[in-house]
């Protein structure tokens, strides 16, 4: 059985937003506040597992390390694309927290999200990473224990992905991170 929206004839109907729209609804307090934009569709967001939380917080501590100078390490935080707005659960973006007062990131080094119960959505997410040319994209796929690194965005797509499981090192900025530190 497929439900409502796998209907061609009823995806036609579904109204879609654009970035600046979705600005707009939020600053009048029309919007939920657990919600994303994703490709002009509003996308409720899930609730966050132990497990989950654990591996955006061990993450971040170990990225901030990494990257101490000319990045911000943000989590949870929008970046600004075409027609989406997600905000991933961990984003490694270029500049100083200054440069983002009056506009969200357009890209970033590294974005990461984190599926325990969206594998789905995260997964579709890469081409709205690869569109904003996001150099570097880690899905961590928490049911089956592994990491897809994709990396080379080109005309919103990655050209480049490999998988990385509990036992393997993840090589950024010349530093090695243990997947094992994590990801049990």
């Amino acid at each position: 059985m497929t439900t409502l929206l796998e209907h061609p004839s009823v995806q036609a109907l579904v109204t879609r937003m654009s970035v600046a729209d979705y600005h707009k609804l939020g600053e009048l307090g029309l919007l939920p506040e657990k919600i994303e934009l994703i490709d002009g569709v509003l996308i409720n967001k899930m609730p966050k597992f132990p497990k989950h939380a654990y591996v955006i917080d061990f993450l971040t501590n170990t990225l901030r390390k990494i990257f101490q100078t000319s990045f911000i390490v943000r989590s949870e935080q929008p970046i600004s694309t075409k027609k989406s707005e997600p905000e991933p659960d961990i984003s490694v973006i270029f500049g100083e927290l200054a440069d983002f007062k009056s506009s969200h990131p357009t890209t970033a080094r590294l974005v990461i999200e984190v599926s325990l119960t969206t594998y789905d959505l995260d997964f579709q997410k890469q081409f709205i990473y690869a569109e904003a040319l996001v150099a570097e994209y880690w899905l961590i796929n928490l049911k089956e224990m592994e990491i897809e690194v994709y990396k080379n965005p080109v005309s919103g797509k990655y050209l480049e992905k490999r998988i990385y499981r509990s036992t393997d090192s993840i090589e950024i900025e010349g530093t090695a991170i243990e997947l094992k530190e994590f990801l049990v």
